[in-house]
């Protein structure tokens, strides 16, 4: 896919500009065009300065955070399953094996790797880790990566286990473009944040190409995935005697998975309230 700034994008910001400078100029404001110019250079350099930080960071250190974002590193969208329930025996790790088995199977996922995600939150004494799974599935001809993230934990005889059916999309050359043209504007109210890693400069940038195509294509590979999981999920839980009544009617509703302007929502239409946690074992939460 070609990947290239927009001539309309390079006319836009120059267009702008050029009028504010030759205002400027024309009012006999000599020193204060000096003054702006400046400005939008020291701007231009520094945006560009903190996008290419972040954008190494991640590539660096994938597996560290900080509070927030801890699958943007890999994504630019998700959609989750969460299936609670109570069991004397710990069995997620069966349970793990053999969904990450019936997708590759299925050719849905072509490895996948173990790795220890770290929260390097200031307010922690010392860091928290958390083990995922992440299995890269496929890539659409508009540079989607559709990956799978399984993760599982147990509090007493109550076992987890959630996964994320993930896009990561890719940041063009005319959305960094566009960032930088607009940091004279934009900077100001975002370097704070920026500092803080509470705003994301690649997340805000990256996204899945806006086709009617790669949509239809992210639409199989999410809903494929996701029937194949639950589908081995039932079957575990119920050879062991498990009750899947609610997993089943999750299952038997109709999944509706959209991507709109790049978006991809997942949406469980379920009859009656939402499944929770508190209601007891045998039964999950799908957002």
């Amino acid at each position: 896919m070609k990947d290239r700034i927009k001539l309309r994008t390079i006319f836009f910001y120059l267009a702008v500009y050029l009028g504010v400078g030759a205002f400027s100029y024309d009012l006999m404001m000599i020193d204060m065009f000096v003054k702006f110019t400046v400005y939008v250079v020291f701007c231009f350099f520094l945006s560009l300065l903190l996008y290419v930080r972040e954008r190494d960071d991640r590539y660096s250190n994938r597996d560290v955070f900080q509070r927030f974002f801890f699958l943007d590193k890999f994504v630019s969208e998700k959609v989750k399953f969460q299936h609670v329930f109570s069991y004397g025996e710990k069995i997620l790790e069966d349970l793990e094996k053999s969904i990450l088995k019936t997708l590759f199977d299925k050719e849905l996922i072509r490895s996948s790797d173990e790795i220890i995600i770290s929260d390097r939150d200031s307010c922690l004494v010392k860091s928290q880790d958390k083990r995922f799974v992440i299995s890269p599935s496929v890539k659409t001809v508009r540079k989607s990566l559709v990956e799978f993230v399984l993760y599982s934990d147990s509090v007493g005889t109550m076992q987890n286990i959630q996964w994320w059916i993930i896009v990561q999309g890719f940041v063009s050359r005319d959305s960094i473009f566009s960032f930088v043209a607009k940091a004279p504007l934009t900077l100001p109210f975002l370097l704070i944040p920026i500092l803080k890693k509470k705003y994301s400069i690649v997340e805000s940038l990256r996204n899945t190409y806006y086709s009617s195509f790669d949509s239809i294509d992210l639409v199989k590979y999410m809903a494929a995935i996701f029937d194949a999981s639950i589908d081995e999920l039932v079957r575990q839980l119920d050879e062991r005697g498990i009750d899947t009544t609610r997993l089943k009617e999750q299952k038997n509703q109709v999944l509706n998975i959209n991507i709109s302007g790049g978006k991809p929502i997942l949406s469980n239409i379920i009859q009656g309230t939402r499944n929770i946690v508190s209601r007891g074992g045998g039964h999950g939460e799908a957002s």
